[in-house]
């Protein structure tokens, strides 16, 4: 069986996995629109608009929140040549010429140490990105900044081991990471997300980022 939390994580997994989509959209005067659904377990936070200043267009934030996974993930017997590029593989000189501004950056979001219950490991949301990622390398010509392991997770505060940033440092982790890296040119940006307190500090970063384009 399946609860949410006040924090709206979802917790009491029994042989099952949740997944919980939910989609939100931000003009310039930070109107949102949110869908909720079932859908894929990722989460893509678009902001656009970067040139390594100011925004000069709004920002659009689409939230595909993924829930807990508790079956194994399929096993691929053959894997093609990676379409895109991981960023912390490259050198500097290598990331300069694939950070354009037609570029369009990945970075995912998955805790490394967040209690699962008894039957998972700390590092399950951290697992689950890297696998989305490893699919969105393969099939799209992206670039993929590190994956941040620590971010909002207030309700798991309880469980020995878990991590938790503050609400105002997780939001500012997300708009310093995507602002740096827009400054060498890229405009685009996703954020993965494998949470679902998460969504709310992403969503405030992109209000942020609003207010300043």
């Amino acid at each position: 069986m399946l609860r949410s939390n006040e924090d709206g994580e979802v917790v009491g997994m029994s042989g099952e996995s949740a997944r919980v989509t939910q989609a939100a959209r931000f003009g310039r005067a930070g109107a949102l629109r949110s869908v909720v659904g079932a859908g894929i377990g990722d989460t893509l936070t678009r902001v656009r608009g970067f040139r390594g200043g100011p925004m000069r267009s709004g920002v659009w934030v689409v939230l595909l929140v993924c829930g807990l996974l508790t079956t194994s993930l399929p096993v691929l017997a053959q894997v093609a040549p990676p379409r895109g590029v991981e960023l912390a593989d490259l050198t500097w000189q290598e990331a300069e010429s694939v950070l354009t501004p037609d570029a369009v950056v990945v970075i995912a979001l998955g805790a490394a140490a967040k209690e699962h219950g008894p039957h998972l490991r700390l590092d399950n949301d951290y697992h689950m990105a890297e696998y989305l990622k490893r699919r969105i390398l393969e099939s799209s010509d992206v670039v993929v900044a590190p994956t941040i392991t620590y971010h909002f997770y207030p309700a798991f505060l309880e469980y020995p081991g878990s991590t938790h940033l503050r609400f105002e440092t997780a939001r500012d982790l997300v708009v310093d990471g995507v602002t740096s890296q827009a400054a060498y040119g890229p405009q685009g940006f996703y954020v993965l997300n494998t949470g679902v307190s998460t969504a709310r500090p992403l969503a405030a970063a992109a209000e942020i980022m609003t207010e300043r384009g």
